[in-house]
C-alpha cells in the first residue's frame, strides 16, 4: 500500500499540475475498470488547474449518462429539499425544470 499523505491544497502551480497529471490518469483507470469489472456506466471530467478539461465515459455516450444523472439528481434534490426545508416546493421544480433543459 502506498504512503500517507496530508490532504491539503498544493500551492506551488507546477507541482499542483504535475500531482493533477498523475493522478488524473490513476482516475481515469480506474473509472475504466469499475465500468469493465461491474459492467457499469461511468463518466469522469475534471478540470486541470490550467483549464483543459479530462473525460471519460464507457459504452454510453457522455451526455447520455450525464442527462440521466441531472434527472435523477434533480428529482432527489426536490424530495430531500422540500422535507428539510421551509422553502415551497414550487420553486425547488422551478429550478429542477431550467436545470434539465440545458443542453450539453
Amino acid at each position: 500500500m502506498g504512503r500517507k499523505i496530508e490532504i491539503k491544497k498544493i500551492e506551488d502551480i507546477t507541482k499542483c499540475q504535475v500531482t493533477f497529471s498523475k493522478r488524473r490518469s490513476s482516475l481515469m483507470k480506474k473509472a475504466q475498470e469499475i465500468s469493465v469489472c461491474c459492467d457499469v456506466d461511468v463518466a469522469f471530467i475534471a478540470f486541470s488547474p490550467s483549464g483543459r478539461i479530462s473525460k471519460f465515459c464507457n459504452k454510453r455516450s457522455f451526455a447520455a449518462i450525464f442527462s440521466g444523472f441531472v434527472a435523477l439528481a434533480d428529482n432527489i434534490y426536490v424530495t430531500c429539499a422540500c422535507r428539510r426545508s421551509s422553502t415551497s416546493c414550487g420553486n425547488l421544480t422551478t429550478l429542477r425544470v431550467t436545470a434539465a433543459s440545458h443542453t450539453i
